[in-house]
């Protein structure tokens, strides 16, 4: 029991319990007691960071260190290094050897507890404290429960798949030896007791697919041995996963927690797992946030890495949020989507300021409340755009704006935080958010003050997406209330600007609101003379800017004046307080008031206190001091005294009758007589007056009350004598002067004694005082001296002591040592710094000063300045300031300011015309010439310039010192408004002063139709004199008597708009372009024009034989040069018009002398009205409609006058000369009309065409016509000139290009004949006779035939450069315009090359390039790339190149002719040596022609060229032709829809068309001949080349000929061919035999078809003898061919000679053909020997003749059938009927008068002819 007791002397037992049955009981349940507290242990401690419950039960009984004897020590083993356990008392005690302990003691001791169970019951039932034991005492398994009978010493606990329930026992922590404890896959329920943590030896622990709940102990990172497997899943643990899991850092296979209830985050220590090589599974979990880094980085190694599909990546209680946001976030969080408009309540997390990876944070539209925190400061990744942003808006947030908002320095847009409660005021540092371009809002909110500048500066960029004062107090102080919205103060806003509160006599009431005190801008505040009452505010103290008015007096305060006035340290005005009632003390913080200047007034109060002395500080006031009337008790301090000899008014005494008494006196209810802590006053020197002196040298001892008696004896001195008569040493501190003394003196004051026995006292030194036992002396404090009194020992002398106590230096001195007697002064500029007991004497500051013994310095007031150590301060210089006391310096002037005087407190901005850009000047600069300033509040720096203002402009200038910009620069005027206006084209701005409108100056050569118009115009002429000085004062009058005539600016001679019309007498010269004076000599030039054109038309008539004479004679190069003359003209027409159309739009002149040399050409122009003075011819002004009436009428009228001259002269010639002279007349005409073509459609077109011109004010726009300004566009004659313009327009412009085109387009196909080669179709084309004798066919000879055209498309040419043109205002667009035309028509003319003369081709070109350098050349003058000298270089230069291009092209052209010539020459022989051939090789086809009529039979050549007659025909058309021959287009029902199948359809039909054939031509005797099929590729070319594609016009597929050698073998052959039993018929005849080649080859050509096929084929009728010599003979053929001579003959040059004779070159002499088409068809009429020759397409056309019907294809072709004849022709059939025109030489007369008629019928087949001449019938056949 020794043992028992001796532990239970460390167990706290319950009360009541003895220790030995404690102890006895607590040995016997330790298991139990450990269990039961380590679950209530477990209960009380739910995060697990205690004690481990189940060790500290353990500790309660474990034994101390060096207990009594038995007792254990605790080994130290390294299990207990990591977790110490202690007991009770504090010792450390080894848990592991106490569990071991216990658990050999429960396995050996079974019957001991059984019997320990029989105890306890007994105990318990004598002893109330012990509890009755539990029943798992008995170590038994519980019911259905895991069991726990194991021995402890088991190393594997393994219970799985059992059906075990209940919760896991505790005492399973006992079994410390298991490496595998596996209890999986039962039922256990409850929570993991922590007691499990002591498991710390095994590898494996599973308690997975369970119901296990509640947290997972921490202690469970304890397991430090675990390697493989640690499995808690499957069970439903709730709260977080411990971060002591990350100790298990051996673990190196499998951590499986999922599949539960857990929360919050991964822990970052489970990273430390780095050995889990399997299996890492945490999900289907309800955690969230961030996977740590350090988690994530393990899924690299582990195979099965599961941590996600839960609610990872979203913030934590996300899903609770509601109301409140999540206090806690991921740290990588960028995005915060989902919190917007979400009905979020509570403040906004701190926690919120750690995510510092979002780029947004959207908290709108909540209902947040508190403050902002200011963490968010720390989000600098917020950058906002316009989705996103800092957007805080719609809530109800409050309190200050953090200034750490001001770090978010990367926001670029949507910083919103309006509609909120936020408050004060908004701070500056948001000005740092200077990327912000959009979206900047604080509005309706409660925030308050001025808007700092730097926020202010951000409106610049955001624009009108910055939102701040609306709906916010800004600008009003802040925390101003409604208290100042009460009428008694009506204008009190609160406004920040307010800096005077002045309400004096308003007979206010109430108390003075404290909302006063937030005025910290009023530097004047005046309520006196009303009845406000209360207290004063203490607020007041805040108005440090109040320095001039402090007026209260005169209300009914009844309380103290507030001490926090004594802030007011800037105050230098009056401080009036006077008749308020204030009562008690005045408060000595008044003395700070050092810079008060005017005075302090507390006159008629109730004031009950002494006076404070440190109002002797106020020595700066000079006016007055008023304390009368008060209750004022004591002295009054010797430093407020002081001040008396500085005011004006002094008044402290009157009425204040305690003045000299003791407060505690005067008012004991108030004060007590109790010493104050204040220092008194310096002592007086004692004694007042000098010891009577005796007849001794020392002072006369002090008498005592009684005499004493001499004693008989004495001691020596320094002793003193007892009762008993004995010596006795004076003790120390005193001294004994007497021997008969019976007491020692205390040594005086100031003096000391530290021996005894002595008889003198030692003198302290200076700065020492006497203590009070006088054995010492004591050092006196820095701060403080000694007072010294001096005794007088005789009249002159006196020996100076020191005090016992130490007196405070006073005011103005200062003693850093000791001092003796007195303390030191302080210096001026210097100061103590306290009022008394100054230990230090400073230099004032700059920007203060200090008079001599000053205990403060004083800030220098505004306007002045001083140094450090000043006494006094200096008055600013002029130029500089100072806006507050205390400055050390005085501030420059800004720019923009200036300061005219010292001593000043600001700088005036510059007046306006004055500006300043450098600093600290006394005076702004005068605004030089061309600038300004008109602001003269804010101060500017440097004047604007009038060019540069936004208000102004270039147009603008100034005179110096000018407060706006009211005159005009060079070029402008100024308007009656003010407004500078560019001045217009044509006045001269330049120079002058005070420019407007009705005084400027014009230039030459422009007008101005009245003094208000504001456009000029360019006059067209040299009419426009302008002004001149000439006429300076005539202009000068016209202004004063505000009148105007625009007419002086014109010419003499000139007058009218523009100066255009000349007077009666003058007419407008084209050369000079002025109005000259009608006289005798100005009528010579056109009238000897008109008789050189006179002169000149007679002499061709009286000469014309001769000129066709000499034009024969050079037929070779005239016409060549007429083309070329023609050209020239044309192109100097056109340069010439475009010269005037670009200057009358505005353009310059061209320079000399390729001015003069188009001047010099202008009268190709042939514009009679510029030619011809018509002015000086007429009475009246001759305008624009006669020009126009002349230019229309005249041709018309001279082509019917020469026309009816020739029928005049008709009787004189002969028919065919009357026709001849009319067809040259006609060709004359037209060549001359088309010639002055641009002349007149511009005449024409310029009718069309008015500008408006500017009359001022009063005339408004004038519509006038540009080409005569004397015809108003408003006018019925311009309306009649309109329409007349409009029909000769149509006549003239569109009518001639449209007669011209319609004439060539009906010879067209004669004009293009369908010849490859041109040269063959030029001359085929000139041997139509009835073509040539068309004068407008000549047109188009010079071009190559399939451009024939072309002389409409140079109609059009000429008429857009010469009319169309005239559509165009300015030179700008008229040269845009004339460039592209011309280039666009060079490009035209150089690829088309449509002449068919080179040389002709080339000439046009160059005088194409002549058109366009003249318009390049007006375009450089114009855009002034040329100009002066330039300009003359470049005029000669165009000249020379004119003159040189002329001669190039003129030398290549006579070389080109020359050449020609040669080789015309070489080409005649060789034409004619061809043509000798030729007709020797027509003598050979002649002969033997001549032999196979001698060897044939009589007759034989008759009957052979009737039959083949007849054989053609019968194939004939009506007109005579042969029918073109096509394949139908189907073969046999089957459509041909290609060669392909047209080939395909020949080889079918070959062998049966041969065959027929072949019969006939051998029956006959003949020699047939089979060709071969064409072959694909050349039918191809043929139809290509040939046929324009078309495949049905290949009739030739099947082909063959047939060779007969006698005249009647032919014939028969014939004949078969007519028999109506042939199967062959007969298509198309080419009767060779009846009418041969020039050759003299006869042949016949056949396209035949089978009757039962409509395949056409070829047969060839030859005659032996003649096919014999044709392949000799070919090639003269083929030469003549090939240079298109085949049908030139020696015979047909004769003829062409002979006709040619008589008529002009290129114009031949017969009638026309009306036919386009048609071939002659000549009718010899045999009747008494006349021929008569007549043609059949000059007779009218009737119907179809009746032996003639239509015929429809079954393709819908139509064609005609003889039903006589059975001939088929496409063509429909005529019949002609007229009377017979004959020439008169044949004696038939043409019908009319007189005459007999001749009629005329044709048949159609044969184009036969019958005439009738009365009674006789004449019959005319096809020769």
């Amino acid at each position: 029991m020794a043992v028992t007791d001796a532990r239970c002397t460390r167990i706290r037992p319950r009360k009541g319990c003895t220790g030995a049955r404690t102890c006895t009981l607590v040995l016997m349940i330790l298991p139990l007691f450990g269990a039961a507290m380590a679950i209530r242990t477990s209960e009380t401690n739910s995060h697990g960071k205690v004690e481990d419950a189940f060790a500290t039960a353990k500790l309660l009984l474990q034994p101390a260190s060096g207990a009594g004897e038995g007792d254990e020590k605790m080994p130290d083993t390294s299990r207990s290094s990591s977790q110490v356990y202690f007991d009770y008392e504090g010792n450390p005690v080894d848990l592991t050897d106490l569990i071991r302990q216990k658990q050999e003691q429960a396995a050996t001791a079974a019957v001991e507890r059984e019997r320990a169970l029989v105890a306890t019951r007994r105990l318990a039932e004598d002893d109330p404290c012990i509890p009755t034991p539990l029943p798992t005492f008995t170590m038994q398994p519980t019911r259905e429960g895991l069991p726990i009978h194991e021995p402890t010493s088991s190393t594997s606990y393994a219970h799985d798949s059992q059906s075990y329930s209940g919760t896991i026992p505790s005492e399973l922590g006992l079994y410390t030896s298991v490496t595998i404890f596996t209890v999986k896959n039962n039922e256990l329920t409850g929570t993991v007791p922590t007691e499990l943590g002591l498991l710390d030896a095994a590898e494996q622990f599973l308690i997975r697919q369970n119901a296990l709940t509640g947290t997972i102990p921490s202690q469970l990172g304890n397991l430090d041995a675990l390697t493989s497997n640690f499995r808690l899943d499957t069970n439903s643990f709730t709260s977080t996963i411990p971060s002591e899991l990350g100790k298990v850092t051996k673990l190196g296979y499998r951590l499986q927690i999922y599949s539960n209830k857990l929360g919050g985050t991964v822990p970052t220590e489970l990273g430390k797992l780095s050995k889990v090589s399997n299996y890492f599974s945490l999900h289907d979990n309800q955690m969230c946030a961030d996977i740590p880094t350090e988690v994530e980085a393990l899924s690299s190694a582990i195979t099965n890495y599961n941590v996600g599909a839960d609610s990872i990546g979203t913030p934590c209680d996300f899903d609770d949020v509601w109301p409140k946001l999540p206090s806690v976030l991921p740290s990588q969080t960028r995005s915060m989507g989902g919190f917007a408009t979400s009905s979020f309540t509570g403040t906004i997390p701190t926690e919120f300021g750690l995510l510092t990876k979002i780029t947004s944070m959207p908290l709108l539209r909540n209902a947040l409340n508190g403050t902002i925190p200011t963490e968010l400061g720390n989000l600098v990744q917020l950058v906002g755009s316009s989705a996103d942003g800092f957007l805080l808006q719609t809530n109800k947030l409050s309190g200050a704006i953090p200034s750490e908002l001001g770090n978010l320095v990367n926001m670029e847009a949507r910083f919103l935080m309006q509609s909120n409660t936020l408050s004060y005021t908004i701070p500056s540092e948001l000005g740092r958010l200077v990327k912000m371009t959009s979206g900047f809002y604080l509005s309706t909110n409660n925030l308050c003050s001025d808007i700092p500048t730097e926020v202010e500066a951000l409106s610049s960029n955001i624009g009108t997406t910055y939102s701040v004062e609306s709906n916010n107090p800004i600008g009003t102080v802040c925390g101003w209330g409604d208290t100042m919205g009460d009428s008694r103060f009506p204008s009190m806003d609160g406004k920040t600007s307010t800096t005077t509160i002045d309400y004096k006599q308003q007979g206010l009431t109430g108390t003075l609101p404290t909302e006063f005190g937030l005025m910290t801008e009023v530097t004047k505040l005046d309520v006196g003379e009303n009845r406000l009452s209360g207290d004063v505010p203490t607020e007041l103290g805040n108005l440090f800017k109040l320095n001039t008015t402090f007026y209260m007096s005169t209300n009914e305060f009844s309380s103290a004046i507030p001490s926090q006035l004594g802030r007011l340290i800037n105050f230098v005005g009056m401080l009036a307080l006077q008749e308020d009632g204030f009562n008690r003390a005045i408060p000595t913080e008044l003395g700070h008031l050092d810079h008060m200047s005017a005075g302090i007034l507390l006159g008629n109060n109730n004031i009950t206190s002494s006076i404070p002395t440190e109002l002797g500080n106020l020595e700066n006031m000079r006016d007055s001091f008023e304390l009368a009337s008060n209750r004022v008790c004591a002295d009054v301090p010797t430093e407020v005294q002081a001040l008396s000899m500085a005011v004006s008014s002094w008044s402290v005494t009157t009425g204040n009758e305690h003045l000299g008494t003791l407060c505690c006196e005067a008012m004991p209810d108030r004060f007590t007589c109790a010493p104050t802590s204040l220092p008194t006053p310096a002592p007086t020197l004692l004694p007042t007056q000098a010891p009577t002196q005796l007849n001794g040298t020392g002072p006369s001892p002090i008498p005592t009350l009684s005499p004493t008696l001499l004693p008989t004896i004495g001691c020596a001195l320094g002793q003193y004598l007892t009762d008993d008569d004995a010596c006795v040493d004076c003790a120390i501190g005193e001294y004994s002067t007497s021997r008969l003394a019976t007491t020692c003196d205390v040594c005086p004051d100031g003096t000391y004694n530290n021996k005894v026995g002595q008889s003198t006292c030692s003198q302290c030194v200076p700065g020492k005082y006497s203590n009070d036992d006088r054995t010492s002396c004591n050092s006196c404090d820095a701060g403080s001296y000694v007072y010294t009194f001096k005794v007088y020992t005789n009249e002159t002398n006196a020996t100076a002591y020191n005090t016992t106590a130490c007196v405070d230096c006073p005011y103005g001195r200062y003693a850093s040592t000791p001092q003796d007697r007195e303390c030191l002064e302080c210096v001026e500029g210097f100061y103590t710094g306290a009022m008394t007991k100054a230990v230090t004497c400073t230099a004032c500051n700059a920007g203060k000063y200090s008079h001599k013994n000053s205990h403060n310095c004083s800030s220098c007031t505004a306007g002045r300045y001083s140094t450090s150590k000043a006494s006094s301060c200096q008055a600013c210089e002029a130029g500089t300031y100072s806006v507050t006391n205390g400055a050390d310096a005085c501030t420059k002037c800004a720019g923009g300011r200036y300061s005219s005087q010292t001593n000043q407190t600001s700088c005036q901005p510059c007046p306006a015309g004055r500006a300043q850009g450098a600093t600290g000047q006394p005076a702004c600069v005068v605004c030089d010439e061309g600038k300004y300033n008109d602001d003269s509040t804010n101060g500017v720096v440097t004047c604007t310039r009038c060019a540069e203002a936004t208000e102004y402009g270039p147009a603008y200038t100034s005179t110096a010192g000018s407060s706006t910009c009211d005159r005009t620069t060079d070029g402008y005027y100024m308007t009656s408004s003010g407004k500078a206006e560019q001045c217009p084209d044509g006045v001269d701005c330049n120079d002058q002063d005070d420019v407007v409108l009705e005084t400027m100056e014009i230039l030459k050569h422009w007008y101005r139709f009245s003094a208000s118009a504001t456009e000029l115009y360019l006059c067209p002429n040299k009419n426009c004199k302008g002004y001149t000085p000439t006429n300076e004062s005539r202009r000068r009058r016209l202004l004063q008597d505000h009148t105007y005539d625009a007419d002086w600016l014109c010419n003499e001679g000139s007058h009218g708009p523009l100066c255009t019309l000349c007077d009666g007498d003058h007419y407008l010269d084209s050369s000079s372009g002025g109005c000259l004076e009608c006289t005798v000599q100005e009528l010579v030039g056109p009238l000897i024009g008109f008789a050189v054109v006179g002169v000149g038309c007679t002499a061709i008539v009286l000469l014309r034989t001769w000129i066709a004479r000499w034009a024969e004679r050079n037929k070779r190069w005239l016409p060549q040069f007429g083309e070329r003359l023609l050209l020239f003209v044309v192109t100097m027409q056109i340069i010439v018009i475009l010269k005037f159309n670009h200057t009358s739009v505005g353009g310059k002149e061209m320079e000399e002398p390729y001015a003069g040399f188009v001047e010099l050409l202008s009268a190709v122009d042939i514009d009679l009205p510029r030619l011809i003075p018509f002015n000086c011819l007429v009475e009246t002004e001759w305008n624009h409609f006669e020009s126009l009436k002349t230019v229309t009428v005249v041709p018309v009228v001279f082509f019917i006058s020469v026309s009816i001259l020739i029928v005049c002269l008709s009787p004189c010639l002969s028919t065919n000369g009357r026709a001849q002279a009319q067809m040259r007349f006609n060709y004359c005409f037209i060549r001359a009309l088309l010639v002055g073509y641009p002349a007149i459609s511009r005449q024409i077109c310029q009718c069309f065409r008015c500008d408006e011109y500017d009359r001022g004010t009063d005339g408004g726009f004038q519509s006038l016509l540009k080409a005569d300004l004397s015809i108003d566009c408003n006018t019925t004659m311009f309306r009649t000139m309109f329409a007349y313009a409009s029909v000769c327009c149509f006549a003239y412009c569109v009518g001639i290009p449209a007669v011209v085109f319609l004439k060539l387009f009906r010879w067209r196909r004669a004009l293009n004949p369908p010849y490859e080669d041109t040269a063959r179709a030029v001359r085929a084309r000139l041997k139509n006779k009835a073509m040539m004798a068309d004068p407008i066919v000549t047109l188009a000879l010079p071009f190559k035939p399939r451009y024939w055209w072309f002389e409409v498309f140079s109609l059009g040419r000429r008429f857009v450069l010469t009319s169309v043109v005239l559509a165009f205002s300015t030179w700008q667009d008229t040269t845009v315009y004339t460039i592209i035309t011309l280039v666009s028509v060079h490009i035209v003319e150089r690829e088309w090359a449509p002449l068919i003369d080179p040389a002709m081709g080339n000439y046009s070109h160059g005088l194409s390039w002549q058109i366009v350098m003249s318009v390049i050349y007006m375009l450089f003058l114009d855009a002034e790339v040329l100009a002066g000298p330039s300009a003359v270089y470049m005029s000669v230069g165009l000249l020379v190149f004119n003159v040189s291009l002329m001669g190039v092209i003129g030398a290549s052209a006579a070389t080109a002719i020359q050449e020609q010539v040669i080789k015309d020459l070489k080409l005649e022989k060789l034409r004619q040596q061809l043509l000798k051939d030729k007709s020797e090789d027509k003598e050979k086809f002649g002969k033997a022609w001549n032999v196979l009529i001698e060897t044939g039979a009589p007759g034989d050549e008759q009957r052979l060229l009737a039959v083949l007659r007849q054989l053609a025909s019968k194939t004939a058309l009506g007109n005579g032709k042969q029918p073109t021959p096509r394949h139908k287009a189907q073969y046999r029902g089957v459509p041909v829809a290609d060669i392909d199948e047209l080939l395909a359809e020949a080889d079918e039909i070959a062998t049966e068309f041969h065959s027929a054939l072949k019969g006939i031509v051998e029956t006959y005797g003949g020699e047939y001949q089979q060709g071969p099929n064409k072959s694909r590729a050349r039918a191809v070319e043929k139809i290509e080349n040939d046929y324009g594609g078309d495949h049905t016009k290949l009739v030739d597929v099947v082909r063959s000929s047939a060779v007969f050698y006698t005249f009647a073998q032919l014939t028969l052959a014939v004949q078969a061919l007519l028999d109506e039993g042939c199967t062959l018929n007969v298509c198309r005849a080419k009767d060779r035999f009846n009418n041969p080649t020039d050759f003299g080859y006869k042949d016949m050509l056949l396209n035949l078809q089978l009757q039962a096929s409509d395949h056409v084929g070829e047969l060839q009728l030859h005659l032996g003898p003649i096919i014999a010599i044709k392949p000799a003979c070919h090639r003269t053929y083929a030469l003549m061919r090939a240079v298109g001579w085949e049908d030139d003959n020696v015979e047909d040059d004769v003829e062409d000679e002979e006709e040619n004779g008589s008529g002009p070159a290129g114009v031949e002499t017969a009638d026309a053909l009306e036919m386009a088409d048609a071939t002659e068809a000549t009718a010899a009429v045999d009747t008494g020997g006349v021929e008569m020759v007549g043609r059949t397409d000059q007779l009218p056309k009737k119907s179809m003749p009746a032996e003639w019907v239509e015929v429809m294809t079954e393709d819908g072709q139509k064609y005609y059938h003889n039903k006589q004849t059975s001939v088929t022709s496409w063509e429909r059939p005529v019949e002609y009927d007229m009377s017979m025109v004959v020439d008169e030489e044949a004696g038939l007369e043409p019908s009319g008068a007189g005459a007999e008629t001749v009629g005329l019928t044709m048949n159609p087949l044969h184009k036969q002819v019958s005439a009738t001449k009365g009674a006789s019938s004449v019959h005319m056949g096809s020769g």
